[in-house]
């Protein structure tokens, strides 16, 4: 006769991986795992301070053999058993297991919960400030886009960058922590990457071919999940190649990104990098996962020579060089010189796909195994610097008025009041 038990644990996740990115791996690989051994339950997480309180019944050998392999689990701490409880199959409470994830402290959440402690990227039309939350202390990412520069067509592409974050849970795509507005900005809040992009990284120090072919397993890897979710992303380069603590990548910024089942769009603007501009997307604005492998290419090339051929020519010339040049490097970089010939084919159809290029890897022993490359088991061979993060403070700028020198006027004004002058309104 079967002898079934209910058992209960508290636990603290270690640091590391109390994000949302690393709670999301660990639920998939539970919710794989656990129907096969007949185990319910349901566990709870809370980021707020990482407290984790599971539940799991089943039969007493599978739940005590699943216990004991927590307790050696790394990624938890201070494991204690609240209860463990004798049940029978009737009273089987749980059918199958299940997570509730408590990101935020409030429900609704504000900007007023960050400080903000310096600016990491300013683009067309956003800032992206480092973050911290005044409660969890810890860093974000926060990109601040001002309300007045949104038309129309700005206002969808930001809410389908927003919907790319939200849908997406991969180890090497950035994730959206949550969104929100006030009456000036939307605000977009993400895991901060502490060691920069691979921008500043590559131009600042020469890398192996062991170390750009380790970049690029992960970035082919994060893409590859872009792609079978139907998701271009379509400003692929190194700047929007994030480095986390531990040296791993994550793929940022899709605020240009689109969301289509058709294998090819067109758009009307050349919107996007051009030096990273596949051949289509110059001669005919037609863009697919394909123009995506492209710039991967190119962002190959790069990290092993630290140029791109055609980047300080004038925008026609350099169109007109991207149609005709052949992207090689140096004998030595036999691997690279192979792959760039899949990825950088002129004709987008005869260039290989993220799966396609997955196994291709493999079988050149880039890559041992991909499901490694996803755990992270692999260890980055150099690790970029941890980027500094000291505020942006302008000298001798603050200045204390003396209120009781002035003679003010109550502080509720008729709208007639107000002049145009000031600060320069428009």
């Amino acid at each position: 006769m079967d002898n079934f038990i209910r058992l209960i644990y508290s636990s603290r996740m270690k640091s590391v991986y109390n994000n949302p990115t690393q709670m999301n791996d660990i639920i998939r690989q539970t919710q794989r795992f656990n129907p096969s051994r007949q185990i319910g339950g349901q566990m709870y997480w809370n980021e707020n301070d990482a407290s984790i309180i599971q539940i799991i019944e089943g039969r007493s050998i599978v739940i005590n053999t699943l216990y004991e392999k927590i307790k050696r689990d790394p990624r938890h701490g201070d494991i204690c058993l609240l209860s463990c409880l004798d049940i029978g199959a009737s009273d089987i409470h749980f059918a199958k297991w299940d997570a509730k994830l408590i990101y935020d402290f409030n429900e609704i959440p504000s900007i007023a919960d960050y400080q903000m402690k310096s600016i990491i990227g300013v683009g067309g039309m956003a800032t992206v400030t480092l973050c911290q939350h005044v409660r969890n202390k810890r860093y974000y990412a926060i990109k601040i886009i001002s309300k007045k520069r949104l038309s129309e067509r700005k206002i969808d592409k930001m809410i389908t960058e927003r919907n790319v974050l939200s849908i997406v849970r991969h180890p090497f795509l950035n994730t959206l922590k949550c969104s929100m507005q006030d009456a000036c900005n939307v605000y977009l809040v993400t895991p901060f990457a502490s060691r920069g992009d691979l921008y500043n990284f590559v131009y600042s120090t020469p890398l192996a071919e062991e170390t750009v072919l380790f970049y690029l397993g992960e970035i082919v890897c994060g893409l590859a999940h872009l792609h079978n979710k139907g998701i271009i992303h379509n400003d692929i380069k190194l700047e929007n190649v994030l480095v986390n603590h531990d040296g791993h990548i994550m793929l940022s910024d899709f605020g240009i990104s689109t969301i289509c089942n058709a294998s090819t769009y067109h758009d009307t603007k050349h919107l996007g990098t051009p030096v990273y501009f596949a051949p289509e997307v110059i001669t005919h604005n037609a863009r697919t996962t394909k123009s995506d492998i492209w710039a991967v290419g190119v962002v190959l090339y790069e990290m092993i020579t630290q140029s791109i051929p055609w980047q300080h020519l004038p925008r026609p010339e350099m169109f007109k060089v991207i149609r005709t040049s052949k992207l090689g490097v140096k004998d030595t970089c036999v691997h690279t010189n192979e792959l760039l010939a899949l990825m950088c084919c002129y004709e987008a159809d005869d260039r290989t796909s993220c799966n396609s290029l997955m196994d291709h890897m493999l079988r050149m022993d880039i890559v041992d195994d991909w499901s490694d490359v996803v755990a992270k088991k692999n260890v980055a061979p150099v690790i970029p610097d941890i980027m500094r993060t000291e505020r942006n403070t302008i000298p001798d700028f603050d200045m204390n008025r003396d209120a009781s020198s002035h003679d003010f006027s109550p502080l509720l004004y008729e709208e007639s009041t107000f002049e145009d002058g000031g600060f320069g309104l428009d």
